[in-house]
């Protein structure tokens, strides 16, 4: 195990519904990022991994500084000079841990490496449950746009589809959001979350097919190249995102209260782009904040058995994202609506 850290757990959620004329936009409707606090302030002996790593190379146990050496060295010379060959080397090579001279790494090094190793394999995880998540949701979304019988059905329907979709990814959102332990329950917690990465497919599907086709493309390449981006950045940067997420979550729910207005001014097409740029510069925020979260850059961080937290918090961001530059790509291109 490694450390762990004060982690501030969020997730915002979208929800699609269906106006006058065909026309979809998103209601951003919860924001559970703020009361979930949780300090979890656990230290662990370094020598601990180090017993674990040496037990493996040595039958010998591991001798704390200053320790009288093994009877082999102290019972007879011959008997030492019989044994040396053999136990010697492993004795000097546990000694030398100790040993600032040795040149080998010290036990709190040694510990730092194997929690690095432990955090990339768990951010590794993360991204892999993320991947199969978007290709879900591409799935889907293909699978309702490409097909013409099911592209036609979706449009007859989608008031029901969206409303079904909603409400089912909003009843598991607050079941993993209100009981924690669910999301490091294995198998419970991936199958609560390919059901919510389904509902939310579904939702992001049917409103795909309201839109141009083009569009749609050219809003999923900008959200590639825009994560891409922001990925990159958050790993080369030193900065703290993580300090940003109160006033983040704060700025959010101006931005939501604007959303609200879209319902009275969807035919302003000034207020509509601003909305999406606000929205869309909301999210990206947002995804530098979990990625801090992420790769343990800041004073806060998910824990390593967050993985399906994680993981929740960064697809929500990505399709918050990408729905936002969808609307605003299809209102600059004068497409928005047409079938």
């Amino acid at each position: 195990m490694s450390l762990s850290h004060p982690t501030s757990r969020h997730c915002s959620t979208s929800f699609l519904f269906a106006e006058k004329k065909g026309v979809f936009s998103r209601r951003d409707t919860a924001d559970s990022r703020a009361p979930k606090l949780a300090v979890f302030v656990s230290v662990f002996p370094s020598l601990f991994l180090l017993f674990l790593q040496y037990r493996t190379i040595s039958f010998l146990p591991i001798l704390p500084p200053r320790f009288s050496p093994p009877f082999p060295f102290s019972f007879s010379p011959l008997l030492s000079f019989s044994v040396c060959p053999v136990v010697l080397p492993r004795v000097l090579k546990m000694y030398a841990s100790y040993d600032v001279e040795a040149g080998l790494p010290a036990s709190y090094e040694m510990n730092e490496k194997v929690a690095r190793e432990i955090r990339f394999a768990f951010v590794r995880k993360v991204y892999g449950i993320i991947s199969f998540q978007l290709a879900v949701t591409f799935a889907v979304s293909v699978l309702f746009t490409a097909h013409h019988v099911t592209r036609q059905w979706v449009q007859t329907n989608g008031d029901s589809l969206l409303l079904l979709g909603g409400l089912s990814g909003i009843a598991v959102l607050l079941a993993m959001t209100c009981n924690p332990g669910i999301t490091r329950r294995y198998p419970h917690n991936y199958f609560l979350l390919f059901f919510f990465t389904l509902c939310e497919s579904v939702c992001v599907g049917a409103v795909c097919t309201f839109y141009d086709p083009a569009v749609v493309l050219q809003a999923l390449l900008a959200t590639t190249v825009i994560v891409a981006g922001l990925t990159l950045f958050a790993f080369q940067t030193d900065y703290d995102f993580t300090s940003w997420l109160g006033a983040a979550s704060f700025f959010f729910w101006g931005v939501f209260a604007l959303g609200l207005l879209r319902v009275l001014f969807w035919r302003a097409v000034w207020f509509q782009i601003v909305a999406c740029v606000l929205f869309a510069g909301v999210y990206g925020v947002y995804i530098l904040i979990d990625m801090h979260l992420l790769i343990k850059r800041g004073r806060i961080s998910f824990d390593e058995d967050d993985y399906i937290f994680a993981a929740l918090c960064l697809y929500v961001d990505i399709v918050g994202l990408f729905l936002e530059l969808l609307r605003l790509l299809a209102i600059l291109g004068g497409s928005e609506g047409r079938d």
